[in-house]
C-alpha cells in the first residue's frame, strides 16, 4: 500500500505497519482532464482536494 494513502491511519493507530522495510517506486499517478473541464465545480473540487491530500504526505 503506497504509504501517502493510509499516513494518517498509520499515525492514528488505526493501521499498523507489517513490514520494517518500505519500498520505494518509480511510479507515478496524473490527473487527466479536458482543459474546459476544470470550470466544471465537481472536477475543480476533486483536483484541489487531490492536491491538498498530496501535500499532507
Amino acid at each position: 500500500m503506497r504509504t501517502m494513502l493510509v499516513a494518517a491511519d498509520l499515525a492514528a493507530g488505526r493501521l499498523v505497519g507489517r513490514f520494517r522495510q518500505a519500498l520505494t517506486s518509480a511510479s507515478q499517478y496524473f490527473v487527466v482532464y479536458l482543459p474546459r473541464a476544470i470550470h466544471q465545480r465537481k472536477v475543480k473540487a476533486f483536483r484541489d482536494w487531490l492536491l491538498a491530500e498530496i501535500s499532507h504526505s
